[in-house]
């Protein structure tokens, strides 16, 4: 995406990749719903226009499988940031989230999703900054979830919310 101010969702298929350029600012959402998909770059992705529960998207969601994403920058989300759901073998890094604008905007959320990879992150929230998640319906909880090297400034609640039936690989419990 070129410079300047865009005003629309994108989505991405399988194998497709978006490279997001230093000084652009996306007003939309990114859907990743492809596998082997790239999200790459400086832009912004800004949900400030977003009014509370206005929107039922995130600026980032990820629900394709073998995804790749670096080096993005989000900003005023009024929900998650970033969120990975029913998916597996997810790489986030070096992304930087600023929200702190509603309660409740958990930033980086990972909802029943397996061998997901969060590294070298800085996350500023008014809510939970990594919030893994498990649901019962699902009877999939989500396992090999790594967090490593994030800086988390929490404004109001924790830097580290669960809700979880499981939260690391145990003996004996076994990932679908």
């Amino acid at each position: 995406m070129p410079l300047g101010i865009h005003k629309r969702d994108v989505t991405l298929g399988d194998g497709e990749s978006s490279y997001l350029a230093g000084g652009a600012i996306l007003k939309g959402a990114v859907k990743v719903g492809g596998n082997e998909a790239k999200v790459r770059g400086r832009e912004i992705i800004d949900g400030s226009d977003w009014g509370h529960f206005e929107r039922r998207e995130v600026p980032l969601r990820v629900t394709g499988r073998n995804v790749d994403v670096a080096g993005i920058i989000v900003r005023f989300s009024w929900r998650a940031g970033v969120s990975v759901v029913r998916t597996s073998d997810v790489d986030i890094r070096n992304v930087e989230i600023c929200a702190s604008r509603f309660p409740n905007d958990d930033d980086i959320t990972v909802s029943n999703a397996d061998s997901v990879h969060v590294s070298e992150c800085f996350v500023r929230t008014d809510d939970d900054c990594i919030a893994p998640k498990g649901y019962s319906a699902d009877r999939r909880n989500g396992c090999n979830r790594i967090f490593e090297k994030c800086q988390l400034w929490c404004d109001r609640a924790i830097r580290f919310g669960s809700s979880s039936f499981c939260l690391t690989n145990r003996p004996g419990v076994k990932c679908r």
